[in-house]
């Protein structure tokens, strides 16, 4: 529930950020934005799922000073890559706002929301931080209520003085104020306390095969079209097609709330061999979110021009893009928590396959269709990216554990218990 409120409040703060930038700054906008959230996530080398992995498997044994370890080991990797990227990207604003998007006005934006790759990638780790503690509530409450809250705040001031540059300093502040309140939560239900150390070397093997996840699952397959789009579009096509996937992505946080919460407990599930329950609660959790998701499914597909409307004029021309995308979002609704079972399971080099294939999909469906279909282009290839990831999931999942999570297919029976 608090993670739907949340995609409420972030719908709001995007439609505030629209309003007061226009179809141009807005573009602008999420531009910006797409080459912060891609440049995170290679700074969080894939850090997120393992952290909650093992700190859930050692608070379960109340191993303190093994979750202090590991907890401190993923902050300082994503501090240092994080504070790499900032730096390289802030240097190298105006080769790619001129050169790569052929956008001079986006050098400030750019450059501002630089210090955002810090901000966001710390505020997010040790968000996962909490959730392997249990504290899921607090962690949705610090990344997706408390962050957008910050910023709905200052973002109409700071617009209306500074343009597109003045959304990046609301982005920034937010992010790193919501991170400071996430490391206040850490300090509060996990004080400092010694023990045996968590060996480096195993965090890094899990998270390794998992970096390309992330990399294609919360960084190209969102960002990538948006970023494709503006190279070869304009400004103001970026902008509506970004309106259409921060809607599209409402479908999808159901299902991202659910694996907050069970990620945890698959881990649990699958360390004391019960597959059958696993399987179950995913079912479960699928229909849930599937059934959750359909009247939003139906209000994009059918009015979507309408809804697209709240942005302010000029956004309505991208209601095809936005019914591409939705069909592609309750694709990945109904698949379930496939990679996160995979994941659990031990089986990450399958979720690393499946990533790489969705990958090489996205960005030659990218190449073919954005520079003549430009938006309709770009959401072709998200979505198609999205339905193979899914099904190539399910199909490992099935493969290796015999368990079906498309709660509207038939149950097999488990050969492990």
């Amino acid at each position: 529930m608090l993670k739907v409120v949340g995609a409420v409040i972030v719908f709001a703060l995007n439609i505030l950020i629209a309003r007061a930038l226009g179809v141009e700054g807005a573009g602008l906008y999420f531009m910006a934005l797409s080459v912060v959230m891609i440049a995170s996530v290679l700074a969080r080398v894939g850090m997120d799922v393992p952290l909650i992995k093992f700190i859930a498997a050692s608070a379960a044994r109340q191993e303190h000073g093994r979750i202090q370890s590991i907890y401190r080991s993923g902050v300082l990797t994503v501090a240092l890559g994080s504070g790499t990227l900032s730096i390289a990207l802030f240097m190298a604003t105006e080769p790619l706002a001129s050169g790569l998007f052929g956008a001079p006005d986006l050098v400030q934006p750019l450059r501002v929301m630089a210090l955002g790759v810090i901000s966001f990638s710390l505020m997010t780790i040790i968000a996962e931080s909490l959730k392997g503690l249990h504290r899921v509530a607090l962690s949705v409450l610090v990344s997706a209520i408390f962050y957008p809250l910050v910023t709905i705040a200052l973002v109409w001031p700071l617009c209306i003085h500074f343009g597109p540059a003045g959304a990046g300093i609301a982005f920034v502040t937010g992010t790193a104020i919501a991170g400071l309140v996430a490391s206040v939560f850490w300090k509060k239900f996990q004080p400092v306390s010694q023990g045996e150390l968590f060996p480096y070397a195993k965090l890094w093997k899990s998270a390794h095969p998992l970096w390309v996840m992330s990399i294609v699952n919360r960084g190209l397959m969102p960002w990538g079209p948006l970023f494709m789009l503006g190279i070869w579009w304009t400004a103001e096509d970026s902008g509506v097609f970004g309106a259409a996937t921060r809607i599209s992505a409402i479908l999808s946080m159901l299902l991202i709330a659910v694996n907050m919460s069970l990620a945890p407990k698959f881990s649990e599930l699958y360390a004391q061999g019960k597959i059958r329950s696993m399987e179950t609660v995913a079912r479960r959790f699928a229909l849930l979110v599937t059934v959750g998701a359909s009247p939003l499914f139906v209000l994009f597909l059918l009015a979507g021009d309408r809804v697209l409307a709240l942005f302010g004029p000029g956004f309505e021309v991208g209601h095809f893009a936005l019914a591409i995308l939705v069909v592609g979002q309750i694709a990945n609704v109904v698949c379930g928590s496939v990679a996160y079972i995979l994941i659990m399971a031990g089986q990450e080099s399958d979720v690393r396959f499946a990533t790489i294939v969705s990958a090489v999909v996205l960005l030659v469906l990218g190449w073919l269709l954005i520079p003549s279909l430009g938006m309709e282009g770009a959401a072709l290839a998200a979505s198609a990216s999205v339905i193979v990831n899914n099904l190539i999931g399910f199909a490992f999942v099935y493969s290796r554990l015999r368990i079906v999570t498309i709660p509207f297919l038939p149950r097999r029976r488990v050969a492990v218990e």
